[in-house]
């Protein structure tokens, strides 16, 4: 998937999501983030994780992402359940945070 990591398809995805919430119902942004984490599962991103988040902007910008546009998907256990490779890779990368 060096494609996806070339057109940075992960945070750019995760940008467009953030942009529309609130202007298109929460089911769909649920799902798109769902996709995002179905990506995240993947054996690509397990192996060159830090060519999905490559800057400092980008780990911020994904921070923000997580307390605010996944946060009312995060109370359902099945919503939660389906977003965790999503909600796992985010927390990493800020635990790995190599852009101090």
């Amino acid at each position: 998937m060096p494609l996806v990591r070339e057109r940075k398809v992960f945070v750019q995805g995760l940008q467009v999501l953030a942009k529309v919430d609130g202007r298109v119902l929460p089911s769909h942004i649920f799902h798109a983030a769902t996709a995002m984490a179905l990506l995240c599962e993947s054996e690509d991103f397990s192996t060159y994780p830090d060519q999905y988040v490559t800057s400092a902007a980008d780990l911020a910008f994904l921070s923000d992402f997580r307390a605010k546009t996944l946060a009312p998907f995060l109370t359902d256990f099945e919503q939660k359940k389906a977003l965790r490779p999503l909600i796992d890779a985010i927390d990493k990368a800020k635990r790995q945070n190599r852009f101090k």
